[in-house]
């Protein structure tokens, strides 16, 4: 009792109910029995207290986050999914470094392409940082899209005349039978809109990106080499950009191949863009081919992993469904989410399904579904079981599924989970 009151601790309140709370100095033990018992239980409370330490942030981080949990990435163990706050207190090495991204992005290019008033607008900070498309129709004010908003570029009596989509296209060195042309060296895409007489009357400009670091939120599923991965949705989420980290990422230690529709991942070079590291691209001549390439990929060259930007049409689903029977790990991309998907005669075989049916025809071709939205960057809505969540779309059952969402300035990300 002397040596809890000792150390600040609470005695026993009814010390008469203890049955011999003098056993030690009526009964006194050897020095050596003492010593070992006494250092047993030093480090045993040491070990409570490094208990209650990772508890209490644990605690902490539940309230800050509103009840979501805090996970890291054990890199020891394969970046296996585990608490942050056992990671931090415990093996903090084993932690990676916190979310960073590099951020590469040349918008001069697209500037040098621009009409000088038009090109002026654009050259502000926060005009530069959040830029995702530059929109010009013939006969309307030019405007853009930034952070998920539009803004107009020049005055209400300034609007976009056919000198000016000629002057860009020409610049471009003219647009492919897709209507898609990209800039040598250059990430960015410039896609047209045509009159029924084949005339260009708009154009949709792309800021192309290269983020290091923007993949950190799928770590664990990106070590597991057995997993084919589909990231799913609409125009302008960031499906492009996330795809040229995972092949610069994944290149470090296989053999993988693009098949790079209309050329978006790695640009229009011969010579690949950087971006997509040690990896290897093949060119789809249009979209008719796109199927084609992908066998010949298989075929010809082997692939530990092939990479598919865009999935669009049946043929294609058909070349994919090849590839897995060959064992080659597939990483590809889609419009739409898992609903949508679903219901896409085109497409609705890449989960096992048939649009007229409501059961699985067959395994799905992938393991892994990341949907990704618009302006939520940093929060991936992730589909760890593909066949118990498609079985519940397909019979309307509830399906729980994870959302991630980075931390800034922090080697963990939070956890929710959320229905289907």
């Amino acid at each position: 009792m002397q040596m809890l009151q000792n150390i600040d601790l609470l005695t026993h309140p009814y010390p008469e109910y203890l049955d011999q709370p003098n056993l030690v100095t009526s009964q006194p033990l050897n020095e050596d029995a003492t010593i070992k018992l006494l250092l047993q239980a030093y480090q045993e409370s040491e070990l409570d207290f490094t208990y209650y330490e990772a508890s209490q942030k644990r605690l902490a981080n539940a309230i800050a986050s509103n009840g979501s949990r805090t996970l890291g990435f054990d890199q020891i163990n394969n970046y296996k999914l585990t608490s942050y706050e056992v990671l931090t207190t415990w093996r903090p090495q084993s932690l990676g470094p916190p979310n960073s991204f590099h951020i590469h992005e040349d918008i001069s290019e697209i500037l040098a392409l621009l009409p000088e008033d038009i090109a002026k607008a654009l050259t502000t900070p926060s005009m530069i940082s959040g830029l995702v498309d530059i929109v010009l129709d013939r006969g309307r004010r030019p405007c853009a899209w930034v952070f998920g908003t539009r803004q107009f570029l020049v005055k209400s009596d300034r609007i976009v005349t056919p000198e000016d989509i000629s002057y860009i296209v020409e610049k471009v060195g003219g647009i492919g039978n897709d209507n898609r042309a990209s800039l040598e060296y250059q990430l960015h895409r410039i896609s047209a809109i045509r009159n029924r007489n084949g005339d260009i009357t708009g154009l949709t400009i792309r800021v192309g990106r290269y983020i290091e670091g923007n993949v950190s939120l799928i770590a664990d599923i990106l070590a597991a080499h057995e997993k084919n991965i589909l990231f799913l949705g609409e125009p302008g989420c960031g499906k492009t950009t996330i795809m040229r980290e995972v092949v610069r990422q994944l290149a470090n230690k296989r053999d993988v191949y693009i098949v790079d529709t209309s050329n978006e991942i790695a640009g229009g070079s011969d010579i690949p863009h950087p971006c997509i590291g040690l990896s290897r691209r093949l060119m789809v001549p249009s979209l008719e081919q796109q199927a084609a390439i992908i066998m010949e990929c298989v075929e010809n060259h082997s692939p530990a992993v092939m990479v598919i930007d865009e999935i669009g049409r049946s043929n294609e689903v058909e070349a994919l469904r090849i590839c897995k029977e060959r064992d080659v790990r597939m990483i590809a991309s889609a419009r739409g989410n898992l609903h949508e998907i679903l219901k896409n005669k085109q497409l609705s075989g890449l989960f096992g399904t048939s649009s007229l049916s409501s059961e699985l025809c067959s395994e799905p071709m992938f393991q892994v579904i990341v949907e990704l939205y618009r302006g939520q960057y940093d929060a991936w809505r992730i589909i760890l079981d593909t066949v118990q969540s498609v079985n519940a779309v397909l019979t309307n059952k509830d399906c729980q599924v994870q959302v991630r969402r980075r931390l800034k300035d922090s080697n963990g990300f939070l956890l929710d989970m959320q229905s289907l």
